[in-house]
């Protein structure tokens, strides 16, 4: 089992024994191996043993199909309006069959712009993908749905703070008609991740991120974009 699927499936006995997740933490062991992206086929890469863990994991007031929606949609400059300066997400794939299928794997390309006080920000492109599987969820029934979405970049950030690497795992499993258990652990080679300041900085940023979900979940609108 790879160092990235075995966090998650910490996280998820975690939350079979206690029934809940603290809103965010370090990732456990921190750093990811060349091993741990071997997956991704990503060919000669950075080392990706300078990045630093990050999870948020929290249950969300939501339906599993919202919450589906809202993680691969468009309109996430719309969605998070006060998280990114610009963004710009487009699909290779289409995602609303996907969503309203069984099968098939829903992929895009984001390129988006985050404003860092002092350092000026940067602005970095990331490839993702998620597919729904069943089977897997916490009751363990046949039907039960997960979504599975992972992110990367292939090349560091411009502007004038640093990022060189950015790689994301989320899964997210129902547990009721509205309440999704949402994971996210993203591993960041950056500038200053070392430093608990900036740690803490990173750590509140997914955390404002989730609270936006959560709100998302229970408002009409925005609604989450998925057309072609």
């Amino acid at each position: 089992m790879s160092f990235i699927a075995a966090t998650v499936d910490r996280q998820l006995r975690a939350l079979e024994a206690d029934d809940d997740l603290p809103m965010g933490s370090e990732a456990p062991g921190g750093a990811l191996s060349a091993a741990d992206l071997a997956v991704l086929g990503l060919g000669p890469i950075a080392d990706p043993s300078s990045t630093r863990g990050v999870i948020v994991a929290a249950t969300l007031p939501c339906s599993f199909e919202k919450a589906r929606a809202l993680l691969v949609a468009q309109n996430q400059f719309e969605l998070y309006p006060d998280l990114f300066t610009g963004y710009e997400r487009s699909y290779s794939s289409n995602v609303a069959e996907v969503l309203a299928s069984r099968d098939g794997e829903a992929s895009w390309r984001s390129v988006y712009s985050v404003d860092v006080p002092v350092y000026g920000g940067y602005t970095t492109t990331l490839f993702g993908d998620g597919r729904t599987v069943y089977g897997g969820g916490i009751s363990g029934l046949a039907n039960d749905p997960v979504y599975l979405s992972r992110g990367y970049t292939k090349f560091p950030a411009t502007g004038g703070y640093r990022l060189s690497q950015q790689y994301n795992v989320e899964v997210m499993i129902p547990r009721g008609p509205n309440e999704v258990f949402h994971f996210f652990a993203v591993w960041l080679d950056m500038q200053g991740i070392d430093d608990s300041f900036t740690f803490g900085e990173v750590l509140k940023r997914f955390r404002r991120i989730e609270r936006r979900t959560a709100e998302l979940c229970a408002a009409a609108a925005p609604a989450p974009r998925t057309a072609p």
